[in-house]
C-alpha cells in the first residue's frame, strides 16, 4: 500500500467522527472535529495498523516462499502488495465496527 491510500484511509475515519460529532451537536463543527480525531484517536489507529500490517508482511513472505521456492523477488512484492492492499480494507470495516463506540452519539 503506498502512503497515499494509507493517508486516505486515516482521512475517512476522520471524516466518519466529524459526521458523528455533526450529528451529535445538530451542526457542522469544521475541522476541529478531525483536529480531535488526529488528537485522540490517529495513533492508536496507525499504531494497531502497523503492526496488523507488519505481522501480514512477514506471514505472507514466509508462506509464499515456502510454497513457491525460488519466488521471484518482484513477484513476492506484488502478491504482498496485493495482499496489503485487500487486509487494509477488510481491516479498515473491522476497526470500524470494533471502534464504533467511538463513533456512537
Amino acid at each position: 500500500m503506498d502512503l497515499k491510500k494509507w493517508c486516505a484511509n486515516q482521512a475517512e475515519e476522520a471524516k466518519k467522527y466529524k459526521w458523528c460529532k455533526g450529528v451529535e451537536l445538530g451542526t457542522d463543527p469544521g475541522e476541529q472535529a478531525v483536529i480531535e480525531w488526529v488528537n485522540t484517536h490517529a495513533r492508536a489507529y496507525r499504531k494497531e495498523y502497523n503492526e496488523c500490517l507488519s505481522h501480514l508482511c512477514s506471514t505472507v513472505f514466509v508462506m509464499v516462499k515456502s510454497k513457491m521456492p525460488g519466488v521471484d523477488e518482484v513477484l513476492l512484492h506484488q502478491i504482498t502488495d496485493l495482499v496489503i492492499e485487500e487486509f487494509t480494507k477488510e481491516w479498515t470495516k473491522e476497526a470500524a465496527l470494533e471502534n464504533k463506540h467511538i463513533y456512537e452519539i
